[in-house]
């Protein structure tokens, strides 16, 4: 087919995709059933399936024969195939609010296909599969083949293949489980749990791959990579405990951070594509780190101080919230600081040491008096830190009638 016939293709693909999924989140809404497109990850394809068919729409003409492109619209379609399906599910046993529940999986409900209408059965067939396809081809050969559509090298191949036999087997085992009719529960069985079990694997393999590709990128490229590598190892993380917890009692607790991981993921995808802004991903993935780890042992040192102080003091659990959020406030500010230090000497060496000259010249500014001797220090200091191929100090002439000026420049060989 030409590049035209392809991207007419496309385009009508993820028009059809995002198109379900709006309709039909509307829908859902307007019946009454929010809660339950929100709790049962309705949202979650909403969001995937509308944000890939505007971008794949918008790129699709500069690459029509990119398989990454390719995946992206599979991603809307799919994701708007399941929000469709879902919400006929929905329609066809409104009138049940247990039967909705069985539909969409919330609040710790497990589906048993014959406990459903025959209509619905046969619509939750294709929509729970089509949510697998809209997902994991995207967290495996969205990372495997990003940014042109081909492998790091050839010994990669046989991720790819993992990837494409798990998918096909979780998506058809998925189908399965969900015919009309059938009397055990439609997530569980021994073939489907191994699926998921190599489509992790996969999905690890494939960011790997991502990190490979990476460290042999430079210039532009290594900064979309950067992005990119950032918005996965916080989808790909997400999406692992969405299906470890997800139709637990726990459910409700992952759904906001899985969506805030979800649309982390998808703005890291267009600002690497579109190359917006790349040289401030150093910045969000120093700060990224620096509080997800203080957020981490806060919560530990919470967690602990509630159940330490509930048994020793008199009070009760009030008395132990309160003195352990005292405790986490008054924590926040120096630990902060020194896991900010510890990211800085551990991953960021030459920020680390560019600030620390930065702080030794100011130390040295507050006990000097030699103009002279201060932009010396100043100059040594510039070529320390930022290593310029040349430096240059312009003093201001104290007398304002004076045409002079004096300017001191040193070059690289000059510091040797």
């Amino acid at each position: 087919m030409s590049d035209r016939t392809v991207v007419g293709l496309i385009r009508v693909t993820v028009v059809i995709g995002g198109a379900l999924a709006v309709i039909g989140s509307l829908v859902v809404i307007a019946i009454g059933y929010a809660g339950a497109w929100w709790q049962g990850f309705g949202a979650f394809l909403a969001l995937l399936s509308i944000f890939f068919a505007v971008f794949v729409w918008l790129v699709i003409s500069q690459q029509p024969r990119n398989p990454v492109v390719w995946t992206m619209a599979g991603s809307a379609f799919f994701g708007g195939l399941s929000v469709a399906a879902l919400v006929g599910a929905t329609m066809s046993v409104q009138d049940d609010p247990n039967l909705v529940n069985l539909v969409w999986s919330t609040n710790t409900v497990v589906v048993v296909t014959a406990d459903l209408p025959v209509s619905t059965a046969w619509l939750l067939l294709f929509a729970n599969p089509a949510s697998i396809v809209a997902i994991f081809p995207l967290l495996t050969f969205g990372l495997l083949l990003f940014p042109d559509g081909r492998l790091p090298s050839p010994r990669w191949r046989w991720v790819g293949i993992l990837a494409a036999a798990a998918i096909t087997v979780t998506t058809v085992s998925e189908a399965w489980g969900y015919r009309p009719g059938n009397t055990t529960v439609a997530d569980q069985g021994l073939l489907l749990l191994l699926a998921l079990v190599a489509l992790m694997f996969a999905v690890v393999l494939s960011l790997a791959a991502l990190v490979v590709r990476f460290r042999r990128s430079s210039g532009a490229a290594r900064q979309q990579f950067k992005w990119v590598m950032w918005g996965a190892s916080i989808f790909a993380p997400a999406i692992v405990v969405a299906v470890i917890f997800g139709g637990t009692r726990y459910q409700d607790l992952i759904l906001i951070p899985m969506m805030a991981a979800e649309a982390t993921f998808l703005v890291s995808y267009g600002i690497a594509v579109g190359r917006y802004r790349l040289f401030d991903i150093d910045i969000v993935i120093r700060r990224t780190a620096v509080y997800a780890i203080v957020v981490g042992l806060l919560a530990v040192v919470y967690i602990g101080a509630v159940f330490a102080l509930r048994s020793l003091l008199p009070g009760g659990n009030d008395l132990a919230v309160v003195a352990s959020t005292l405790a986490v406030a008054g924590l926040f500010n120096p630990l902060r600081g020194r896991v900010q230090g510890f990211v800085d000497r551990s991953f960021y060496r030459s920020h680390y040491n560019a600030q620390q000259l930065v702080e030794e010249f100011s130390s040295h500014l507050q006990n000097e008096v030699d103009l002279a001797q201060i932009t010396a220090e100043w100059l040594d200091a510039v070529d320390r830190a930022v290593k310029p191929t040349s430096a240059a100090v312009w003093i201001r002439p104290t007398n304002k009638t004076r045409k002079t000026r004096t300017t001191l420049t040193r070059h690289p060989e000059q510091t040797e």
